[in-house]
């Protein structure tokens, strides 16, 4: 994860992103705490780091979960450890109109606490995925033996717990408002279907 202000944002949409957030469709709501609803304090997208390439498990392409912050001094858990590890997912629908959920395969932390990182309005949070690399799984399993299609959308969701009370930290659920259309080819459906070995 990279941190930065005004410098980073024109070196990422340097590299072909497009701006505000993920890309987003406008009718899509921002979902967040009820409080929040009508000042968010965070907001997300996601991007491609380059259109229209068939992603596989050897590719170098990767996509970019972006988090940006509207108020100061908002917590989120760092995703290096178990508390944040889990909060971005990606939702993806193919053209038969089924959907798909993309989820981080659960792994053993050795090293493990809550921390947070709050950043002041105006900067963002760039977190790489790798869907292919083995380390994502989709449910329910996408339709083995070819390419797939996703038009995908990221998620980032934190829960109301007592940690998050004790911690401070943000809670609730946003949405990137413009899908991602990503092409998957067979390596890679494999690998997102491949059996969690937690299960």
């Amino acid at each position: 994860m990279r941190k930065g202000g005004l410098t980073c944002l024109a070196v990422v949409l340097a590299i072909g992103c497009s701006c505000p957030r993920q890309r987003t469709s406008s009718n899509t709501a921002i979902q967040e705490s009820r409080s929040d609803v009508n000042s968010p304090s965070l907001r997300c997208e996601l991007r491609s780091s380059v259109k229209s390439v068939l992603l596989s498990p050897n590719s170098r392409y990767h996509l970019h979960f972006l988090m940006f912050w509207q108020t100061s001094g908002v917590k989120v858990y760092e995703d290096w450890n178990s508390w944040g590890y889990g909060t971005r997912s990606l939702i993806g629908g193919d053209v038969k109109g089924r959907t798909y959920e993309l989820w981080p395969r659960r792994r053993v932390f050795t090293r493990n606490y809550p921390s947070t990182v709050a950043l002041s309005a105006g900067d963002f949070l760039i977190t790489d995925v790798y869907p292919c690399d083995g380390s994502w799984f989709a449910s329910p399993k996408l339709p083995p033996g070819q390419t797939a299609t996703l038009s995908l959308t990221g998620r980032f969701r934190i829960a109301s717990s007592a940690d998050a009370v004790k911690h401070g930290v943000w809670t609730g659920e946003i949405q990137t408002p413009k899908p991602v259309d990503v092409y998957l080819d067979e390596d890679c459906v494999r690998a997102l279907n491949a059996k969690d070995e937690w299960q």
